[in-house]
């Protein structure tokens, strides 16, 4: 059966269990969700993220309870949010060894314009987590360079999309 009160949210079915760690890295600036009776709480990000929260915190930023009224007649809630996890990758070093010598300093001359030097060396070192898009990103350039294929990353980690 499909839940028509929100146009944006799955088929009325429990989401998979999120593992707990998942919920520790919520941004300072996220808005969750109090509204109980929402229709599709279940699958709100907003409203799954506030049961996840440490006791000692006391206070977080909420959306308005009146936001719930935006979903009746079949429109969707502005502030539902999807449960989402994402693969984000770490480092590249592996990759960049299976250049050929030839075209190493070539390779890190084009990544580097791709966008810092500082962050160059913070995303090839591990230091900053690779979204999708720019994994796709370098691995293209990795690849254009000659680089093994399929490009892998040093490590890969799952998060919520928040």
């Amino acid at each position: 059966m499909k839940n028509e009160s929100n146009k944006n949210a799955p088929a009325a079915t429990q989401p998979a269990a999120i593992p707990e760690e998942l919920f520790a890295a919520v941004p300072g600036d996220f808005v969750f969700c109090l509204a109980s009776q929402c229709p599709t709480r279940e699958h709100c990000l907003r409203h799954v993220a506030v049961h996840h929260q440490p006791g000692q915190q006391t206070t977080i930023t909420a959306c308005h309870p009146n936001a719930i009224n935006a979903t009746e007649g079949g429109q969707a809630c502005p502030q539902w949010r999807e449960i989402r996890i994402v693969r984000h990758a770490r480092g590249f070093r592996n990759a960049l060894r299976t250049l050929r010598i030839e075209n190493y300093s070539e390779a890190v001359k084009d990544l580097i314009n791709m966008t810092s030097r500082g962050t160059y060396y913070r995303h090839r070192n591990g230091e900053t987590p690779l979204s999708a898009t720019q994994q796709e990103r370098y691995a293209a350039l990795l690849v254009r360079y000659g680089a093994s294929q399929p490009v892998t990353f040093d490590a890969y980690e799952e998060s919520l999309d928040w």
